[in-house]
């Protein structure tokens, strides 16, 4: 009966390996990311850079490709009407939404996935303004809403463009590409990078990675200095801002020119 037992062992256990190698290959591959540069550095002539998103899909699939940044919470003083005068009315916080947004397509996103995914997953900017949280609530207004947005949209900061990211197919897998210009608006953080393969208007694999904003050189000092000495760094700001407006006097009224500048 060993003996038996050990022959089944050796004789069935190939096929059963054999059941698993082939289960494995039927899986669609996951997709891939890779963002070049990985990190974004702001130096004393940063102006913004250049970045590329690149990677692999299951054959037959879309992409959709968004890079958020982590929520922050911001104030804003709001104006009202007060008879023919227009004054402060309050201020108004809003919260809940990434300090960064910028979604990426294959195609239109009203034909790649569902209203119930895009909120779900929160993939565009009326998912973006859904989720959003205005406080005092007696201010909510959609009007608020929507000048925030187009707030950080003019900022750039804010984005949504559809059709730009480009699919190749090969084989089993396809291939997919996009580049777009950073936002110089965008602050120093981590960042993370999300692309989504979709298939009959569903998610079907997503891959993510981070990408770092980091200032370096002499911003990087003037930030730690004014971190660690505050009202130190504010007093040179000080005496920096007064020197400049008595050099631009001295050279005016060496001109001839009676213009002040404070």
């Amino acid at each position: 009966m060993r003996a038996y037992g050990r022959f089944a062992l050796l004789v069935f256990a190939p096929a059963g390996l054999g059941l698993a190698f082939a289960a494995a290959a039927d899986d669609p591959p996951r997709p891939t990311v890779a963002v070049r540069p990985a990190v974004i550095r702001m130096d004393a002539f940063y102006a913004g850079a250049q970045v590329e998103v690149t990677g692999r899909t299951p054959a037959g699939t879309q992409v959709v490709m968004v890079v958020r940044g982590s929520e922050k919470e911001e104030s804003f003083n709001t104006k009202g009407r007060f008879g023919p005068i227009w004054a402060n009315a309050g201020e108004v916080r809003i919260g809940g939404v990434p300090s960064l947004f910028l979604a990426f397509s294959s195609a239109p996103f009203s034909q790649l996935l569902s209203r119930d995914e895009l909120d779900r997953r929160q993939l565009d900017t009326q998912a973006i303004a859904a989720q959003m949280k205005v406080e005092p609530a007696a201010r909510d207004r959609a009007t608020i809403r929507q000048n925030y947005l187009k707030l950080k949209a003019g900022q750039g900061i804010l984005q949504v463009e559809e059709g730009t990211v480009k699919v190749e197919e090969g084989g089993d897998v396809a291939s997919y590409a996009v580049s777009f210009r950073w936002p110089k608006m965008a602050p120093p953080a981590r960042y993370t990078v999300t692309v989504f393969a979709v298939r009959d208007k569903t998610v079907v694999g997503e891959a993510s990675t981070p990408l770092q904003v980091e200032t370096v050189g002499i911003p990087a000092s003037l930030a730690a200095g004014a971190r660690k000495r505050a009202t130190l760094y504010g007093f040179l700001c000080v005496l920096v801002a007064t020197l400049a407006g008595l050099g631009i006097d001295f050279v005016a009224s060496r001109m001839g020119g009676k213009v002040s500048a404070h």
